[in-house]
C-alpha cells in the first residue's frame, strides 16, 4: 500500500492529464457527465494533496463553463483553500 500512493501521484501528474485531455476532445456544452468527471478528477488531486493543481484545473474549467455545478465549484475551492491554509499554519510563521 505504501508504494501505491506515489504511483497514483505520478500517474495523475504526468500520464493522466494527457490521457484525460485526449479522451475528452469533442464534448458538447453543458455536458453533466463531463462536468462530474472533471469534479471527480479535481477531488482525486485534492485527496492526494495536490491542492494547487486541483485549483488550477477547477479554475480553468469553471471559466470555460465545463463544470456545470456551481455549488461544487465553491465547495472544492473552499476546501482547497482551507487545506492550504491549515498546511501553512502548521509550518509556522513565514
Amino acid at each position: 500500500m505504501e508504494n501505491f500512493i506515489p504511483t497514483i501521484t505520478v500517474c495523475l501528474k504526468s500520464l493522466c492529464p494527457n490521457i484525460f485531455s485526449s479522451f475528452l476532445q469533442n464534448v458538447p456544452d453543458y455536458d453533466v457527465d463531463h462536468s462530474e468527471t472533471l469534479l471527480y478528477y479535481t477531488r482525486l488531486l485534492e485527496d492526494l494533496g495536490l491542492h494547487t493543481e486541483s485549483l488550477s484545473i477547477l479554475d480553468v474549467n469553471a471559466k470555460e463553463r465545463a463544470i456545470v455545478d456551481k455549488t461544487s465549484i465553491m465547495e472544492i475551492r473552499g476546501v482547497s483553500e482551507l487545506s492550504s491554509f491549515s498546511i501553512l499554519s502548521q509550518t509556522g510563521p513565514l
